[in-house]
């Protein structure tokens, strides 16, 4: 078999004494990797001198330059190495093509290409590439980690369903254990975004094989063969490469503040310049080539009981995570770059290639090798790892950021003092993190990054922090107090502005046609009955340029739309609405009449509304979460059953937070849609639950438990956050605490088909603190969910969490949301503060705004902005009397509002006060640590649009003032 032939030549290759170099030219030369720019820990920098932070990185030290030949045959000679290579690696093919393809190929008549080893192919990495983000559609700006104008190459094809990283190359070496749950493995080079991984040769999905890219290579069969020496004082001289390394590791020199050997990058740095070792002061941090030649791919933690590296070296067994033993991840000096930060170094494990990956059916996490003792990935330069409890990325990578030592000497490597001009943009860094509630007593230091717009001497506002990581685009959002929706640059300067007779009720959202879709909050003189936070009423569609285009009204004293809508694909509006449940009606259904408000109960609905006219619209489609009901508190009553037997149904008995009875049972304060799987999901604030409901149903099966894609007709598919509520656990297992914003994470998204919850945190165990959790639903590809009675609905964990370092300094008591950017950052609406803040994928903040309190304070004895009762401390309140209760923030945001799916825009929620505002019994009282509610004016939710939004397209984007 051809597997097998080429797994025994990598193994052999491995294991064959280095030839002698001929005329002194070395048989193993390591190419430079072309990194000629400095960088700190997070962005470009000037070269630092000696003794300064992060001196003697890959850029100070000049190896062997890059050199090619065009051959003018259809093949390039490396004249470092001496290999010749194809210049076009042709369409994909899968591992086992690849290796009989060798044999067959004739490329410029010779007969002897090989597939290369991951040693050769290695040599053609250069780190003057670009890190994409792997969910992004656009590589125009994006450089490859390999040289074009000597090799083709092409980024993953959109059009085929790939990523703009497949662009993945095969080599003939074979992990010699297995990833993933057992997976047969090949190391492969990306040069796309620079990496060695070990890729599972079969697609678990598609059961079909995986297809790569391929560059046969001929000549110097000995390239990738060390020939190291002992040199009995504690080096090992590779005298196939001319490097010389330290025989121990960081770990066996008990480095760093522990003496553990653990140092992040530019303590590593730092260590390596000054290191005095065996006689020599001239050590450096090797860069990610030179490391990556002392890697034997023939050896690994699970076959020999050892670290991926000859017997000759001292390697430092230690704990790692899941309390499992394993050999370090080693540092390079090599930065591993994108467009606009970098934030991440390159860096080989010698050990396992550590990833938490979930259990599909239960949720759980997993720690895994999921890319093999060998693989060169990218860490954090700094940071806390703690942040990172389940890894990051598809496959969960393990984040250490505080990695092992060994460093090396000699080689062709001389220092360089100088290099190039800075071209990506130092991003100012703030001075500390701060946290998100600020206001008087929460000072906010002004550096030249700060960009303050309006703002009094003791509360900063408008853009606190703009750094170069920030996903550039435009920032749509509408204050709770106000009649304007905005829409603002990234440095706050408004870009446009609509403005309504009503103030948002609370969501609003840019369509594709650049049209502004808003809720409407009536008055307290229209709205007599629903006097809660987040009612509305109405619904409201405005040109770019503001013209007025439609007015839907949903309201009675019967019912009333509140909080959030969702555009869908087919231009129709699904809206969130109460209706109303008299006392009689609520105990002829099986309610405990001593568990039911003097006015009965607003029980949630949804509808889906057909635009027709300028003020009218069709109500197409609809649910009631009344039809889908279960009580065991009385067997002569409608709905009697085994409440923990039919987790599908909601207990018309349960009393949400703190025992309170309130009016608003269930405080429904977000809803999106998912296209793919037609279904909806909402979050229930007094349940502290989020419940996935089948759309494909009639409005006939929707009200009943058959029927619809998944054939359960209008019952719950899936639920989770709290399963005290249908009895399926305790307050240890509740996960939601009066969340907002449960979206989908949108196709070409991080976290793609995730579901986002902004956690508001009212009611932990812990303390009040806020936290963005994203979960993996137990779903299958056709939508079906495991939904099973007496037990918990998993995953047990959420699979991310974000939260302040300082958990209570995050802490947005009601409204607010989450959204999901193209380029794997998040942003966050801390709602009840009226700040805005985005967050990079290692949880950084690298853009803050914080909206100016209006100082609009209601009138004596009347209502406050939106709000059903007069504000918490009454008139002349702290700025804004009290935030708006119970409303979600945003969506993971893509590029459109038309078809939706909040990984694309999500909306805001209207929350007033009042009872039930938040919860049965009114709003939770307003304590809590400084810098609470009313530091900036509430905004319920907010949406980052690119500059390539179709709604967007042609419109007048000049900035005007700040606001």
């Amino acid at each position: 078999m051809p597997v097998i032939v080429c797994t025994t030549m990598a193994f052999l290759i491995a294991s064959v004494p280095a030839a002698e170099p001929a005329g002194g030219r070395l048989s193993y030369t390591i190419v430079d990797t072309a990194q000629i720019r400095c960088y700190g820990d997070y962005a470009e920098m000037e070269y630092p001198k000696p003794g300064a932070d992060f001196f003697g990185q890959d850029a100070q030290y000049i190896g062997n330059k890059p050199a090619y030949k065009n051959n003018g045959d259809g093949t390039v000679t490396d004249l470092n190495t001496g290999l010749t290579w194809q210049s076009d690696p042709g369409e994909k093919m899968t591992f086992r093509q690849a290796v009989a393809g060798a044999a067959k190929c004739r490329t410029a008549g010779h007969t002897d290409w090989r597939l290369p080893t991951i040693k050769e192919l290695y040599s053609l990495i250069l780190f003057s590439g670009t890190d994409p983000d792997p969910m992004s559609r656009d590589s125009s700006r994006q450089k490859p980690f390999i040289d074009t104008g000597y090799f083709k190459f092409r980024y993953g094809d959109a059009a085929k369903g790939e990523r703009i990283i497949d662009s993945q190359f095969a080599t003939c070496t074979k992990y010699v254990s297995t990833t993933m749950r057992g997976s047969e493995t090949m190391f492969g080079v990306n040069f796309a975004d620079g990496r060695i991984k070990g890729y599972g040769m079969r697609s678990p999905r598609t059961a079909t094989d995986k297809t790569f890219h391929v560059l046969y290579v001929r000549g110097n069969a000995s390239y990738g063969k060390n020939d190291f020496k002992d040199n009995g004082d504690g080096t090992v001289t590779d005298r196939a490469t001319g490097l010389m390394w330290m025989k121990a590791d960081s770990g066996g020199l008990k480095a760093g503040k522990n003496k553990d050997g653990k140092l992040n990058w530019r303590e590593s740095l730092a260590w390596a310049e000054n290191l005095e070792y065996a006689g020599y002061s001239d050590w450096r941090l090797p860069n990610v080539k030179e490391l990556q030649s002392i890697v034997d791919y023939t050896r690994s933690p699970a076959t020999t009981n050892s670290a991926a590296i000859d017997p000759v070296f001292q390697t430092t067994l230690f704990v790692a995570e899941g309390g499992r033993q394993d050999y370090p991840c080693y540092w390079s000096g090599t930065t591993h770059a994108g467009l606009s930060r970098a934030s991440t170094a390159a860096y080989v494990a010698f050990g396992r290639s550590f990833g938490w990956m979930p259990n599909r059916r239960t949720g759980q996490h997993q720690l895994m090798d999921v890319h093999g003792a060998g693989s060169q990935r990218s860490d954090p330069k700094a940071g806390d790892p703690s942040r990172f409890p389940y890894g990051r990325g598809p496959q969960g990578d393990v984040i250490r950021i505080y990695n092992f030592v060994r460093c090396v000497r000699g080689g062709a490597a001389e220092p360089r003092t100088s290099g190039p001009a800075i071209q990506m943009r130092q991003a100012p860094r703030r001075p500390q993190q701060m946290g998100e509630r600020m206001g008087p007593d929460v000072g906010m230091p002004q550096g030249p990054g700060t960009m303050p717009g309006r703002e009094s001497p003791d509360r900063p506002s408008g853009v606190i922090i703009n750094e170069e990581r920030a996903f550039k685009g435009y920032t749509l959002f509408a204050p709770i107090d106000s009649t304007t929706t905005y829409l603002i640059d990234n440095e706050g300067r408004t870009i446009n502005t609509w403005e309504s007779d009503y103030r948002p009720a609370h969501s609003v959202y840019l369509l594709e046609n650049g049209h502004l879709l808003r809720t409407g909050a009536m008055g307290p003189r229209e709205n007599s009955t629903f006097r809660a936070g987040g009612s509305g009423g109405h619904v409201q569609e405005f040109t770019w340029d503001g013209e007025f285009l439609w007015d839907y009204e949903y309201a009675s004293d019967r019912y009333l739309l509140h909080h959030d809508i969702e555009y869908m694909p087919n231009g129709n509006i699904l809206m969130i609405a109460w209706e109303t449940k008299s006392r009689d009606e609520l105990i002829a259904a099986g309610r405990n009449p001593e568990l039911i408000a003097d006015r009965g109960f607003w029980v949630d609905h949804v509808i889906e509304v057909k635009p027709t006219g300028k003020t009218s619209g069709e109500i197409v489609w609809q649910w009631h979460m009344w039809d889908h009901v279960i009580q065991d508190f009385d067997s002569a009553k409608a709905n009697y059953g085994n409440v923990a037997k039919h987790p599908e149904l909601l207990d018309l008995n349960y009393v949400g937070r703190r025992g309170r009875i309130g009016e608003d049972w269930n405080h429904t304060n977000s809803i999106d849609y998912n296209p793919q799987l037609d279904q909806i999901v909402l979050s229930l604030h007094t349940m502290s639950e989020i419940f996935v409901i089948d759309h494909s149903t009639t409005t006939d099966q929707a009200a009943g438990h058959s029927g619809g894609r998944s054939g359960k007709g209008g019952d719950i598919l899936y639920r989770w956050g709290n399963p005290q509520v249908y009895r399926a656990g305790d307050a240890s297992d509740q996960k939601l605490f009066a969340q907002h914003d449960a979206t989908w994470i949108g196709p070409g998204l991080a976290g793609a088909g995730n579901i986002m919850i902004f956690n508001n945190g009212q009611g932990r165990s812990d303390g009040r603190y806020s936290s963005v959790d994203v979960i993996v639903p137990p779903v299958d590809e056709s939508g079906h969910y495991t939904l099973g009675p007496n037990s918990a609905c998993g995953p047990k964990e959420a699979d991310w969490i974000y939260t302040d370092e300082n958990k209570p300094n995050f802490f947005s008591q009601n409204i607010s949301g989450a959204q999901r950017l193209a380029n794997g950052n998040t942003l966050i609406c801390s709602g009840a503060v009226g700040t805005i803040f985005e967050i990079s994928p290692d949880k950084e903040i690298v853009w803050k705004y914080v909206h100016p309190d209006s100082g609009r304070r209601p009138r004596p004895g009347g209502f406050g902005p939106g709000m059903g009762r007069p504000p918490m401390g009454g008139p002349g309140g702290p700025g804004m009397g009290v935030p708006p209760m119970g409303g979600p923030g945003m969506r993971g945001v893509g590029r459109r509002r038309g078809p939706p799916m909040r990984g694309s825009v999500r909306r805001p929620s209207n929350d007033r006060l009042g009872p039930g505002m938040d919860g049965p019994g009114g709003p939770p009282p307003m304590d809590g640590p400084p810098g609470g509610p009313g530091r900036g004016t509430p905004i319920f939710r907010a949406y980052r649009y690119g500059p390539d939004y179709p709604g967007l397209a042609g419109k007048d984007l000049t900035p005007g003032k700040t606001l």
